[in-house]
């Protein structure tokens, strides 16, 4: 680590975890489907503007030098996410790994998660309140995304990281290995 952070990434101390959770907070929790996960081996859509594909792989070299994707042989991974990018401010983006579109989202069963709305919040303002505003960026990568979900949960690396593609291989394939921003399951499990 730095000093304001967690250079190789973060994770859950697991073995200070109640004894008949440790298990499940080093493995993850297991996903729950409600139907069969889907299959497709689908490219990533390609960028049109370079300053955004710039942009989008700065954001991924830092995901994979934390370990929160891993490269892999495309044979361990049965279904793509795709990702997509929205403004955060003038000069940022944020990634969204979209669990939907693959239909990945509509096979995982994910019990109801409260958030509250600004509507709600508001109701508990009074005069002298105090209120904050705090953005956890990497909140859902410091758990770990379960075994039997992470072959559904493959990414498209080609067209950012050409020069990683060898040995006869025409792609460049990862897989996540945490809770993924934009996967149905991930607010809940990362609150478990």
């Amino acid at each position: 680590a730095s000093w304001w952070d967690w250079d190789a990434g973060s994770a859950l101390l697991f073995w200070r975890w109640p004894p008949d959770y440790v298990e499940i907070a080093r493995v993850g929790i297991a996903p729950m489907f409600d139907s069969e996960p889907p299959t497709n081996r689908d490219k990533q859509p390609p960028y049109d503007e370079d300053e955004v594909r710039n942009k989008v792989k700065a954001k991924l070299e830092k995901v994979l030098a934390k370990g929160y994707i891993e490269l892999v042989d495309i044979e361990l991974v049965e279904a793509m996410m795709f990702m997509f990018h929205f403004a955060k401010g003038t000069k940022y983006i944020r990634l969204v790994y979209d669990g939907t579109r693959s239909g990945l989202n509509e096979s995982i069963h994910a019990p109801w998660f409260a958030l509250p709305t600004i509507d709600s919040m508001s109701r508990w303002v009074i005069a002298g309140a105090w209120l904050a505003d705090n953005d956890y960026g990497e909140m859902f990568l410091n758990f770990p995304l379960h075994p039997d979900l992470r072959k559904y949960c493959g990414v498209d690396l080609s067209q950012l990281f050409p020069e990683l593609i060898k040995d006869g291989k025409d792609s460049v394939i990862g897989q996540w290995m945490r809770n993924a921003m934009g996967l149905r399951g991930s607010p809940y499990a990362s609150v478990q």
